[in-house]
């Protein structure tokens, strides 16, 4: 099923002109019979950006060649040290494996002491 089309008024005035440069690109593969592989090597794009291009104005128009609006976290600092190492962060900065160990080493000296 077909996405209702977005009216390109809803688009800011730099999508517009992102969607109208993009359409300029690929115009001669739409209209005059070019091959995408043609339009990808003159303006030195990968034919995968063509396809996916060509696919989006056909599916959507001319605004599915803008980019959808940018995330809103853009120039925040994300912390993806916990999805990377599977542990979760600390306020004090520290990492859960980090006090897993430091309560081990208690527990051990505790022992020891005992």
């Amino acid at each position: 099923m077909t996405e209702p089309p977005v009216p390109l008024t809803a688009l800011s005035e730099a999508q517009r002109a992102q969607a109208t440069q993009r359409f300029t690109i690929i115009r001669s593969a739409l209209e005059d019979g070019v091959t995408q592989t043609q339009v990808a090597s003159t303006h030195n794009i990968s034919v995968s950006t063509v396809r996916r291009w060509v696919k989006r104005y056909r599916e959507k128009g001319l605004a599915g060649l803008a980019d959808a609006k940018a995330r809103s976290d853009i120039g925040r600092l994300v912390n993806n040290a916990e999805t990377a190492c599977g542990w979760p962060i600390t306020a004090d900065g520290r990492d859960g494996f980090e006090q897993e160990q430091t309560v081990s080493t208690a527990l051990k000296d505790l022992e020891t002491a005992v």
